[in-house]
């Protein structure tokens, strides 16, 4: 929809039920990714320190299921409640990038305090809290056990927690600042750069799996063996006929 509106200048095709379908996805995936990234912060913790918790298939039901379905089906909910059953009618303009604004978000500053901080600042915060808080354990943990740990350990550590903050922080970081800034400070808090902000919060998508290679050894190893295990070399070609022609 975004690509269609760069280029055509509306959004093509221009109905609200398309608005409105396209908006929900959007709203429920980004929420769905935070919140999933945020359990990965957390349960991190469980599997390196606490790992006797997931032994039993009712341990891995209650500590590991339940909390990834309630990531999943919880923004599912909510935004069917508040998006098509909210008892109001969204505001729609196929001129603008975002060509519905949900209603419930106008209606009540609330409701829009709610989504800018338990939606955003506040998973934002708890990935960044329990990110540092893991590096620290372990780094004090391997002291106390009177083992050294290497720099390639602390760099793969490090690389693997933060890489994807990172990204989230760096593509809607500033989008949800200015989101909490037109709540709390004033409604057009951000306006003359918010247009730009919002493209760069789209790029997070296409940039998850560049990130999740960059971080990964494993992946990358992965990936060389499939890309590699089929070629076959022309110094082998060529002694298969050197060979060849020795015999005849």
């Amino acid at each position: 929809m975004h690509l269609s509106y760069y280029y055509l200048g509306v959004i093509w095709p221009s109905s609200l039920s398309y608005c409105s379908l396209y908006q929900f996805l959007d709203y429920y995936f980004y929420t769905t990714c935070f919140l999933l990234l945020t359990w990965a912060s957390v349960e991190r913790h469980i599997l390196i320190f606490h790992c006797k918790f997931f032994k039993t298939p009712r341990q891995r039901l209650v500590g590991h299921y339940f909390p990834l379905m309630f990531c999943i089906i919880y923004p599912l909910i909510y935004y069917i409640v508040f998006v098509y059953l909210y008892p109001c009618e969204n505001s729609y303009d196929i001129h603008t990038s975002y060509c519905v604004v949900f209603c419930y978000l106008l209606d009540s500053s609330l409701m829009n305090l709610y989504e800018q901080i338990v939606h955003g600042f506040a998973l934002i915060f708890l990935i960044l809290i329990f990110n540092i808080s893991l590096i620290l354990r372990v780094i004090r943990q391997k002291r106390q056990m009177g083992r050294q740990m290497t720099w390639n350990q602390n760099r793969k550590l490090a690389m693997q927690l933060f890489g994807m903050f990172a990204l989230f922080l760096a593509t809607n970081g500033i989008y949800f600042t200015i989101q909490l800034g037109k709540v709390l400070y004033d409604p057009n808090f951000g306006s003359n750069i918010n247009q730009q902000i919002v493209v760069l919060s789209l790029s997070m998508p296409p940039l998850v799996p560049i990130v999740c290679l960059i971080t990964s050894q494993e992946l990358r190893t992965k990936l060389n063996f499939r890309f590699n295990r089929n070629v076959v070399k022309p110094i082998a070609i060529l002694e298969l006929k050197q060979m060849r022609g020795i015999r005849t």
